[in-house]
C-alpha cells in the first residue's frame, strides 16, 4: 500500500489504461489504505469485492456467513 500501490497508479496512468482492483474490506479499517483505496477511485479505477476477510475456504463457509462476508464488504468498498 505505501510504497507499490502509488508507483502501480502512476505506471498506470502513464500507459493510459485503467484497472480493476480487488478490494479485502478488513484493510479498509486502517485509515492510511482506506485513503490509498479512495485514491484508486478517485483516478477512474474500479474497485471489486475481495471479501471481507479473505478467508481461506470461503466457498464452504454456510450461506449466512458467506453472505456476511459479501454484503459486508461491498458496504465497506461502497463507502469509499
Amino acid at each position: 500500500f505505501d510504497l507499490a500501490l502509488p508507483r502501480l497508479l502512476d505506471s498506470i496512468e502513464r500507459a493510459g489504461m485503467k484497472a480493476t482492483f480487488f478490494v479485502v474490506a478488513r484493510d479498509l479499517e486502517a485509515p492510511a489504505k482506506r485513503a490509498a483505496v479512495a485514491e484508486i477511485a478517485r483516478r477512474g479505477h474500479a474497485l471489486a469485492n475481495h471479501s471481507r476477510s479473505h478467508r481461506i475456504g470461503l466457498g464452504r463457509l454456510d450461506d449466512a456467513t458467506l453472505e456476511s462476508e459479501v454484503a459486508g464488504a461491498a458496504r465497506a468498498i461502497e463507502a469509499v
